[in-house]
């Protein structure tokens, strides 16, 4: 199954308490944001006719909750009673885990599910009061399963239902507290089926129903209420990307009013609130447009009819698309596009690039992209290479030019508009699969999607070699820049948070200290009033008045006190999209780092080859000279002896040359010339094998130069590899956990205002002899609430033993300082 299919990772979970929504980025950070409307507040709101309340789009602020998942996992999340919550999510080795969060916060249970398709869609069932659990699945097998858990104790395996399209979207629903069940899903010829089923363990088909798409639809989405009838709501994407909704009000199913337009593979969800209301039970839901915004539409079913959508946060950065997405939709992603390679990539190109074609190893070919107009370009990708890296230079309206580089370093041409500074596509190493986006003329939106496959860098040459070198250096290069930005932008961050922070912080914590204050001096004037009353004598004149209006100045600080953790939490907020950013940017370096460590392992244990071999070919070259070398002395030697001879030959011959009037130059009886001629030839053939062994050894002494040259470049490679992980140390430590204690502050201000507007709304109702014994026993939550924020801490300082000093004073017990210390 290719990965990094899903363009945005989206999950919701509801309780009384109020919203709570996860997203992911796209290297597997999964995020929390809440909204703390409460049912009761929806209720009232709904039934008063105030639908901007109930369209509950403001005050969303971001949620404690953040970890790292696989980056191809979907999230599934589940909540129920006041606020106790759960989600499922894969792990970066693509087992099935489970976090829930209880009174201590989140922790990760023993949960785990192995053997699951990576990337599968989620859905999950559960008992009203949590302690009954279904959570289905697809495997890696490509069959839906469902594993059930009661009292949360998990079955020990996990049991087939049905088996499905790849990757399939998987809804679920339930009634009578898991009495009752649906599951929806497509099968293999992209049919939506429903099957029936239980917590009692038994799945079987709904006949007559199946929705017939053309495609895979990706993420779907159910819920259920029951009002007499059991209402039934299916959502989901059809062939358009339109997001689309199917009802069954108990006589059979229809098309619904919902409609949105969406960012393909992208997920929905959708959620029921006040169930058991008749009133003012509402439908939630959520998607990406195709701007990259997070919406919301509800619908309060006692109006009939949609509210307007309204948006509630940007997901870009959610995943690597670019462009806008808007016109007819495509997608690469069809069965057994994991197991091809891809072998060219044909492109037409006009000053920008118009459209392209790939071209894969068993002779298939995906649909052409985008427009056909303008020249036919083509990048031909060897045999023992894949496409790795794609640099990318878009606007907001398309792609405008795209360069590819394979495994070996081997970079394409630009097609289309060149870029200084591209978006880089890479995904740890994986080869690339393919494209899916949206198209007219031109390619509009474009985003890949990755191979499980991580090729590597095998049977190099040297000048391959040399080409990866130089790529990662100029990678480090341009990493260094990136980072070198991130660090500045990480000192400001923390000036910033300290700047922005400290004031709104000081202020609230000062205005603690005078409701503080304010409650001693409220409850003396009580004791004294009291004490009075005790010793039968008459109360002080204008005594009832004064506590009436301490008691009016204690609410009053209280609502103070609650608008000024209103701004703080604000203020927090407004920071914490800043920090994410820069942890994402953070992330993405250790990415690239680790490919190019993987890259650069490859590439020295190449040049170590090449080196073995240029040295054991220079060996053997350096016997093959000293043995030439030795057949040289030889020849030499064979040449010496001659002249020796032919110096007593010619003393002979010139005897002979007398005796003989000169015939003896003509017959040569002594065979000099002979002589000469042969040990000529076999003194010059010795000269030049030797002059050949030696320049054959000196070339390969040079080869072994240029391996030696390649490795040192390497091992510089390594040190500025090295030198730039300390950079990017410096980064993560610079941060040092800053954005998740901006987030924290967020959420601990926002917590603390919720409890000082209820302390001024309880006071309403309490006599005055009450009131400050009523804050005083509420004064200790403010204090462990806000030392749950380190930040908070720092600027309480030891404030918070003389609030537990005072809140001792007055409700007359002996308080434990570890609670607040």
């Amino acid at each position: 199954m290719p990965l990094q299919v899903r363009t945005t990772t989206l999950s919701t979970a509801v309780t009384a308490s109020g919203i709570r929504c996860y997203t992911k980025t796209a290297d597997g950070e999964v995020r929390e944001a809440r909204h703390e409307a409460t049912d009761a507040e929806l209720v009232a709101a709904i039934e008063s006719g105030n639908l901007d309340v109930a369209k509950q789009d403001k005050d969303w602020l971001p949620g404690l909750l953040r970890f790292h998942c696989s980056p191809n996992s979907s999230l599934c999340a589940l909540a129920w009673g006041q606020n106790e919550q759960a989600i499922f999510y894969q792990a970066e080795d693509y087992t099935l885990r489970l976090k829930r969060r209880g009174p201590q916060g989140w922790v990760d249970t023993d949960f785990e599910q192995k053997d699951v398709l990576p990337g599968t869609n989620l859905a999950e069932m559960h008992s009203a009061n949590g302690n009954r659990l279904v959570v289905i699945y697809q495997s890696a097998d490509g069959w839906v399963y469902y594993r059930c858990a009661d009292n949360w104790k998990w079955d020990t395996a996990a049991i087939r239902i049905c088996e499905a399209a790849p990757c399939t979207g998987i809804a679920a629903t339930s009634w009578n507290d898991l009495a009752s069940a649906r599951l929806y899903f497509q099968d293999d010829k992209y049919v939506i089926r429903e099957y029936l089923g239980s917590f009692s363990k038994e799945w079987r088909p709904v006949d007559g129903f199946e929705l017939k798409y053309k495609t895979a639809v990706g993420d779907i989405t159910a819920i259920s209420w029951e009002d007499g009838d059991v209402n039934v709501r299916l959502y989901l994407q059809d062939d358009d990307d339109a997001i689309i909704e199917w009802i069954n009000e108990g006589k059979g199913w229809k098309k619904g009013a919902f409609t949105a337009a969406s960012l393909p593979e992208a997920d929905i969800t959708a959620y029921v609130r006040n169930a058991s209301s008749s009133t003012a039970r509402c439908i939630n839901v959520m998607w990406t447009g195709q701007d990259q915004m997070l919406y919301q539409r509800v619908r309060p079913l006692a109006h009939n009819a949609w509210l307007e959508p309204t948006a509630i946060a940007s997901l870009t950065g959610s995943d690597t698309s670019v462009g806008r997405w808007a016109g007819a939709h495509f997608s690469d992603n069809h069965p057994g596009i994991d197991e091809r390679r891809i072998t060219k990539v044909v492109t037409s190109v006009e000053t920008a690039l118009c459209g392209l074609q790939l071209e894969y190893d068993d002779g298939s070919s995906s649909a052409w992209h985008g427009g056909q107009t303008g020249d036919r370009k083509e990048f031909v990708v060897r045999a023992g290479e894949e496409i790795t890296r794609v640099l990318v230079a878009a606007d907001d309206e398309s792609v405008q030019g795209v360069q590819f580089v394979t495994s070996k370093g081997v970079a394409s041409p630009w097609f289309g508009t060149e870029c200084a500074e591209p978006i880089v596509w890479e995904y740890r190493g994986h080869a690339l699969a393919g494209f899916m986006g949206t198209s007219d003329a031109h390619i509009n939106g474009l985003k890949p999607f990755w191979s499980t496959r991580i090729p590597t860098a095998t049977d190099l040459t040297l000048d391959e070699t040399a080409r990866l070198v130089e790529r990662i250096g100029a990678d480090i290069d341009a990493s260094q820049i990136r980072i070198d930005g991130l660090r500045k932008r990480s000192v400001a961050y923390e000036h910033e948070a300290q700047e922005a922070l400290r004031s709104p912080a000081d202020a609230a914590v000062g205005a603690v200290a005078r409701f503080v204050a304010g409650v001693e001096y409220l409850h003396e004037l009580n004791v004294l009033d009291s004490a009075a009353r005790d010793a039968g004598k008459p109360a002080l004149p204008g005594r009832a008045e004064d506590i009436a209006t301490n008691v009016k100045r204690c609410q009053d600080e209280a609502a103070a006190v609650a608008a000024l953790f209103k701004v703080l939490a604000g203020a927090a907020a407004k920071l914490v999209p800043e920090g994410e950013k820069i942890d994402q940017g953070t992330a993405k370096e250790k990415d690239s780092a680790e490919v190019r460590e993987r890259a650069l392992a490859d590439v020295q244990k190449a040049a170590m080859s090449f080196k073995l071999e240029a040295v054991k070919k220079q060996k053997s070259l350096e016997a093959e000279r000293a043995n030439i070398e030795a057949k040289l002395r030889a020849a030499e030697q064979e040449s010496e002896k001659h002249l020796k001879d032919l110096v007593q030959k010619q003393s002979r011959k010139d005897f002979w040359d007398k005796r003989t009037l000169g015939l003896n130059n003509w017959l040569d009886p002594f065979g000099m010339k002979h002589g000469i001629d042969k040990t000529s030839k076999s003194l010059a053939s010795a000269r030049t094998a030797a002059a050949i062994a030696s320049a054959n050894y000196f070339a390969a002494g040079e080869a072994v130069a240029l391996v030696d040259a390649e490795l040192k470049r390497i091992e510089q490679l390594a040190a500025a590899a090295q030198a730039h992980h300390s950079s990017l140390d410096a980064v993560v430590g610079a941060m040092g956990g800053l954005v998740a204690q901006t987030r924290a502050l967020a959420q601990t201000a926002a917590d603390l205002q919720v409890l000082m507007e209820k302390m001024h709304a309880e006071a309403e109702e309490l006599d005055d002899q009450h009131t400050a014994e009523t804050f005083a026993r509420e004064l200790l939550d403010i204090v462990k609430l806000a030392q749950g924020s380190k930040f908070l801490s720092a600027v309480m300082r030891d404030r918070a033993v003389e609030f537990e000093t005072t809140v001792s004073r007055i409700l007359g017990t002996q308080m434990d300082h570890a609670v607040v210390a």
